[in-house]
């Protein structure tokens, strides 16, 4: 069975890459052949090593990546590359209903039997939004096989109603429960190796450096905290993930006085270790349809501030907080609290149905077919 997992953004280091990753090596590849594919560029060169391990590949079409752009200049290279290479499923990842659409609609035409539709997140409502909802109802409709979605709510911003009211298999992110499992020892490591003294409070946020993310509200909270607590000086924040605002970000933290006391990580392979390095982890999010950085905080013990348009479903463990992303003064007294480390929540995230095992497990019967 020939599987192409097919993306509707670059292939870095964001949720979806990691969704799949994460699930790949507990598939069963006995029958099964997986190549990923994305219309524009690889940089995650560990993704190309762990893919092509498995007897897969990864392709890219060198299209050029604009975000928040019409996607109207990627059908051409798309429909080449899937007449000309034969699968028997495609699950398609993307943050764009068009792109979601889209892929649906030439796979229909190149002969494709199974065509699976992902959303793995939400967004902000306006017109933008229902027009692009409205336009691709048909396609969404019409062609694809099977729809999925890390919660009902992503579900719902991208497919028809009636979809989710009868259609929709909701796959949790799984993660390595064992890799993400609190480690003193790591963290002593870790906070060693980043200058940090047992006093220092390390704030921490794990994602791509995007609008959607707003990390730049996270500043903002640690400039409250600097100004408004005397001990301002032993907080720091570690932004772990790179992405098109580092720059913005770096500049603001430099008018705002924080130049020392921001770090900023770049892309990374392997979050665990400054998972583990933090005291407390805050995601502010614009949106997410569940974010699987907050199950990989929950799993590593943290306690976690989020934002609250992020899915209640995000909240595997007792030990997060909803706010809304609104006052940097709320944030600031949650994040000066004292937090604790809950090294049992591991089991929690297990148990809930969040191990890679599980969701690879639900993957392995969706190609197979049953869950039509």
């Amino acid at each position: 069975m020939k599987i192409l997992e097919a993306f509707g953004e670059p292939i870095s280091y964001g949720g979806q890459e990691a969704f799949v990753m994460n699930a790949l090596p507990h598939i069963d590849s006995s029958d099964m052949e997986i190549d990923l594919l994305s219309p524009y560029y690889c940089d995650n060169y560990s993704v190309v090593r762990k893919v092509n391990e498995r007897g897969g590949e990864v392709f890219t079409l060198n299209c050029r990546f604009a975000p928040g752009k019409m996607r109207n200049t990627e059908a051409g290279p798309i429909r080449q590359f899937l007449h000309s290479h034969q699968y028997d499923v495609i699950h398609v990842h993307s943050g764009s209903n068009s792109m979601l659409a889209m892929y649906a609609r030439l796979a229909h035409k190149a002969g494709i039997p199974r065509i699976i539709v992902h959303s793995h997140c939400t967004g902000q409502h306006g017109w933008k939004h229902s027009v692009s909802k409205a336009l691709t109802a048909f396609s969404l409709h019409r062609y694809p096989s099977e729809y999925c979605a890390c919660s009902k709510e992503a579900g719902e911003w991208r497919f028809p109603a009636d979809i989710c009211k009868s259609r929709l298999i909701i796959i949790n992110n799984g993660i390595d429960i064992s890799r993400f499992r609190y480690n003193e020892n790591l963290r002593d490591r870790m906070r060693s190796q980043l200058g940090l003294s047992d006093d220092t409070v390390l704030i921490g946020s794990v994602g791509r450096l995007t609008y959607q993310k707003n990390q730049a509200f996270l500043i903002d909270t640690l400039e409250y905290i600097k100004s408004h607590n005397k001990h301002a000086g032993e907080y720091r924040l570690i932004l772990v993930g790179e992405g098109e605002d580092r720059i913005v970000l770096e500049n603001k933290a430099k008018k705002s006085g924080l130049e020392q006391e921001v770090i900023f990580t770049g892309a990374v392979d392997d979050v665990t270790p400054y998972l583990q390095a933090m005291d407390v982890a805050a995601m502010p999010s614009r949106y997410e349809g569940l974010a699987i950085a907050a199950i990989e905080a929950q799993t590593a013990g943290l306690e976690i501030i989020v934002s609250d348009t992020i899915p209640q479903a995000a909240a595997v463990t007792d030990n997060v907080i909803f706010l809304p992303p609104d006052s940097a003064e709320h944030w600031a007294v949650e994040l000066m609290k004292s937090h604790s480390r809950h090294p049992e929540q591991a089991d929690v995230v297990a148990e809930r149905g969040y191990s890679t095992e599980k969701t690879a497990e639900v993957l392995t019967g969706l190609y197979r077919g049953e869950y039509r």
